[in-house]
């Protein structure tokens, strides 16, 4: 998990940024108290005010950033991955901070937003690196001698090699034995 506070563009569980407009802050203020009434001060600051990213090896990311956001990947060719994304919501969100929350996904997680457009970008880069035959290797070592990583250091990426590579290089599969099926479909095998 790599996390961040507070969250430059504000989150609309309880931070209030600017651009939320006026009308919004006491209400996220009075979000924020409920949030400390049942997980303390820290545990509501951690929840409304920390932005976070999260992998979850091999192909699923949790943004709790301007929204909470689902997004898998599916890599299809060499050259071409499926990338999904879910917003999620709380059930009891009123629809004007349903539309709030819709709005901060689209502006930066959306299709057409800031995030998405350039983390495809990335990819598409990352993708030609990976067909170059002249080095045999990327650097990832950003922030390795920190004790404490910053987010913008490259540990997950490290994480997410190595065990990719412990998986990839595998000396032996553990094969589960094979059961004989006695019936299909509800007929006997002979």
């Amino acid at each position: 998990v790599i996390e961040s506070s507070p969250p430059p563009g504000g989150r609309p569980i309880a931070s209030w940024a600017p651009w939320f407009g006026e009308a919004k802050k006491a209400e996220l203020e009075a979000i924020q108290r409920q949030f400390e009434a049942r997980f303390g001060v820290e545990g509501a600051y951690k929840i409304t005010q920390t932005s976070r990213n999260l992998l979850i090896f091999p192909n699923l990311i949790i943004n709790d950033i301007m929204a909470i956001t689902m997004r898998t990947f599916f890599p299809r060719t060499p050259d071409y991955m499926d990338i999904t994304a879910w917003a999620l919501a709380p059930r009891e969100e009123t629809p004007e901070n349903r539309t709030l929350r819709l709005d901060n996904f689209l502006t930066f997680l959306g299709p057409g937003g800031y995030a998405t457009p350039v983390d495809v970008e990335m990819l598409e880069a990352c993708q030609r690196g990976f067909a170059n035959r002249e080095v045999e290797w990327s650097d990832i070592s950003r922030g390795m001698k920190r004790e404490q990583p910053l987010t913008n250091d490259e540990l997950q990426m490290r994480a997410f090699w190595r065990r990719w590579h412990d998986l990839i290089t595998l000396s032996q599969t553990v094969q589960a034995p094979v059961r004989q099926v006695a019936a299909v479909w509800g007929r006997r095998q002979e």
